[in-house]
């Protein structure tokens, strides 16, 4: 069986898709997701240690808010030893029982001194994150093929393959293991990787340098005008500067929507490009104005 940990107020909706997901692969008796199962009058801690003592993975859903969740007199929830999620992961760590981090949004795998001490093992638990874009059905494969990878070791008897692993939170899981391949381990988190904060800020420079470049385009422009140039070629040097200015806008929004962790640099980037767009137009303005 599957164990499913969450906050309904973290992460409920991708949770729900992530669920729906499992269950369509293994069936609805192979995964449990919630304890409103539990029934009233049942020691809920009791009744939650023999559900994830009958799982064979335990995959804890961390969303941007998952560490810092409080109560309703403002206490951090995973500080208190009655906490169900504290609860759910403390028991599949002490039974030895592999736990899975999945990331969502932009959450990093928890740092160890940001946990309670007897967490603090899931910061060492190679994690995968689930992206919530066009991404999303290769994430599910992922974990699906990690997920019957571990539950068939379980069923023949071999060792916890997390429990053999010592490698540190956000660190490539590519040497071999056993016979175990790699490609079937949890990857490491992405956010922790260059493509997507690597591109957005390449995407970033390259818009700023292209309006630059625009703006040069206009100021010639208008010099051509001030000189007595035909409005036409002022007026071709001056589109070509402001198509090569969109270009440079475009790029700006590549950084913009590819930046994950390091988004900052690709806004500045195309909030220069904005500023820079509306000076191309000033500027055609000014050499169409001088030409008359």
């Amino acid at each position: 069986m599957i164990f499913i940990s969450y906050r309904r107020e973290d992460s409920k909706s991708i949770t729900g898709q992530i669920y729906d997901r499992l269950v369509a692969h293994f069936g609805a008796k192979s995964v449990f997701k919630d304890v409103d199962s539990i029934p009233l009058g049942v020691d809920f801690r009791r009744a939650l240690q023999r559900a994830v003592g009958q799982c064979a993975i335990v995959v804890v859903v961390i969303g941007d808010s998952w560490l810092q969740c409080k109560d309703d007199f403002g206490r951090r929830r995973l500080d208190q030893a009655d906490d169900f999620v504290r609860l759910e992961i403390e028991t599949a760590l002490q039974r030895n029982i592999p736990v899975i981090p999945l990331l969502v949004g932009h959450a990093p795998i928890p740092n160890a001194m940001q946990l309670p001490k007897s967490l603090q093992d899931l910061s060492f638990r190679n994690g995968l994150q689930i992206r919530s874009t066009t991404d999303f059905d290769e994430d599910i494969r992922q974990l699906i093929r990690y997920c019957k990878k571990t539950m068939s070791a379980r069923s023949a008897g071999e060792p916890n393959i997390q429990s053999r692993s010592t490698k540190s939170p956000g660190l490539s899981t590519s040497e071999p293991d056993g016979n175990r391949a790699a490609d079937d381990r949890p990857r490491a988190p992405r956010t922790e990787k260059l493509p997507n904060s690597g591109l957005g800020i390449i995407s970033m420079i390259i818009g700023v340098a292209v309006g630059v470049l625009a703006l040069m385009n206009l100021l010639v422009a208008a010099l051509l005008a001030q000189q007595g140039v035909s409005y036409l070629a002022a007026s071709v040097i001056g589109v070509i500067g402001l198509t090569l200015n969109l270009v440079g806008a475009g790029f700006g929004l590549v950084g913009l929507m590819r930046s994950n962790q390091k988004k900052q640099f690709a806004i500045a980037g195309l909030s220069i490009n904005g500023l820079l767009f509306v000076g191309t137009i000033l500027l055609f303005c000014c050499g169409g104005l001088a030409m008359k």
